[in-house]
């Protein structure tokens, strides 16, 4: 039996799940500026809409890339195991 999207979305829930239990992840969302941006109106609309030019545009998104303690966080996590899309 196939169960289409709502499968599809419980296996994402899963990896998401499991991605939430990285101690790398946890500390990246825990960053007061990656907090401040997940608020940010223009930049959840941008998510939503994968709108990939808006994102890689937002001034507040390319700051953070820029933040050493992110940078960090984000090379720890072998995003390999959580593939969310698959």
């Amino acid at each position: 039996m196939n169960f289409g999207a709502m499968g599809d979305m419980v296996k994402n829930f899963s990896k998401v799940q499991q991605l939430l239990k990285d101690e790398n992840f946890r500390k990246f969302l825990e960053n007061t500026e990656v907090k401040k941006l997940m608020q940010d109106k223009d930049f959840q609309q941008a998510v939503k809409d994968k709108n990939y030019l808006k994102l890689m545009s937002n001034k507040s998104l390319l700051q953070l890339m820029q933040n050493p303690e992110v940078q960090e966080s984000l090379s720890k996590l072998n995003m390999k195991d959580f593939n969310i899309n698959k």
